[in-house]
């Protein structure tokens, strides 16, 4: 019987130490420390066929939807949340570059990517304030700080395919007549071309790129100029009718000089940009007929400006987040698309929504939003729309 209590006691007291034990240690878990992961989102950022275009990241982004026809550097529609291609927009800097004839293209933007940041994705009230013709997402890219260097990509395979890319970029010290600095000054370069057979008949394709990025930076301030053009000529059987007996090409010229300037301040940033585009656009359902500038030819072509500006200022508890851009179209020329009351528009979109930061228990903050949007055209009324989250 003693051997039978000294047993119990002995178990009773490494009960309780074990649980003592667990109860710190519980303590300890329920501090856990915070933990910053910085990697891309996309893991695959180059493809097989060609070379890297804006779509080729959207394309594994787990957050978007990629429409291709035939290879998704070809011709590609982004979309976002149940939406479709139209309802999303690309911005890069404070502007988003449109085309106006059709949104096939909106992701054909002829940039080098590794001239631009990773892609970020706005939705909700971030897109009405930096968004543009977009009622669902914008698909946003920054200009970041070009460093020294470049890479080379060479590639071959089955098909008679052949691409090759080039970006090299170079970075020089700014100083004035007292040894001064006055900043940066750096130049990018980059070429690309990508011509194939495809992987079935009248599956081919031929593309070219060429950039140009001046940046000037000093401070707490960046000015970017790019310049950019992009031949690209591919053919797949039912691209855009679905009927694969019809073999479709799509040939585009397109040109794009985008301007940037911003400004990092005590309580806020500014960011002004602009951008001018050009699109050469000749499609033919049947490759086999040879039409030329009449109708059934499908030749367009058009032109798009904007301005754009985006920004935040902070007051107090407040925080000032504004946004807006101009923006003009043009059909200059068509072979089919000559009925419509206009072939040409000017609209713009204005957006003002202050932030408050209210305090909550303990260290949490409630973040309220409330402003309105103003659209306007010189097509159609204007309309202002509230904005509250």
């Amino acid at each position: 019987m003693a051997k039978r209590c000294l047993c119990f006691l002995v178990l009773l007291v490494a009960n309780s130490a074990v649980l003592a034990v667990g109860e710190q240690a519980g303590e300890a878990d329920s501090e856990l420390a915070e933990v910053t992961v910085r990697a891309s989102r996309v893991a695959n950022t180059q493809p097989a066929g060609s070379y890297a275009s804006l779509a080729t990241s959207l394309r594994f982004d787990p957050q978007t939807e990629l429409q291709s026809r035939g290879l998704p550097e070809g011709q590609a529609d982004v979309a976002v949340r149940g939406g479709v291609f139209e309802n999303t927009g690309f911005a890069v800097g404070a502007v988003t570059v449109m085309d106006p004839q059709t949104g096939h293209y909106t992701a054909g933007l002829p940039i080098e990517p590794g001239f631009l940041s990773p892609p970020g994705l706005l939705t909700g009230i971030d897109n009405t304030l930096a968004g543009f013709n977009s009622n669902i997402a914008t698909v946003a890219y920054s200009l970041p700080v070009l460093r020294d260097g470049g890479d080379v990509l060479l590639g071959i395979g089955e098909n008679a395919l052949r691409f090759t890319s080039v970006r090299l970029a170079k970075v020089a010290a700014l100083q004035s007549g007292g040894h001064l600095s006055v900043g940066h000054l750096s130049i990018g370069l980059s070429a690309a071309l990508s011509e194939g057979d495809g992987t079935l008949p009248n599956g081919d394709h031929d593309f070219s790129r060429y950039n140009l990025h001046i940046q000037h930076g000093r401070g707490n301030a960046q000015t970017d100029v790019l310049l950019s053009y992009q031949d690209k000529f591919y053919a797949w059987p039912g691209a855009y009718t679905g009927f694969a007996s019809l073999a479709e090409t799509d040939h585009t010229k397109t040109r794009l000089l985008l301007a940037s300037h911003r400004r990092e301040l005590d309580q806020g940033w500014f960011e002004v940009s602009a951008f001018y585009r050009g699109l050469e656009d000749d499609y033919d359902f049947d490759r086999s007929t040879q039409e030329s500038g009449v109708p059934g030819s499908f030749e367009h072509e058009t032109r798009a400006w904007a301005v754009g500006f985006q920004g935040s200022q902070r007051h107090g508890m407040i925080d000032w987040r504004y946004g807006g851009q101009f923006t003009g179209d043009k059909l200059v020329r068509s072979t089919d698309l000559t009925e419509g009351d206009f072939s040409s528009r000017n609209y713009a979109k204005f957006s003002l929504v202050p932030a408050i930061d209210i305090a909550h228990s303990g260290d949490s903050i409630i973040t309220a939003r409330l402003g309105a949007s103003l659209d306007t055209s010189n097509r159609d009324s204007s309309q202002v729309s509230p904005v509250a989250v």
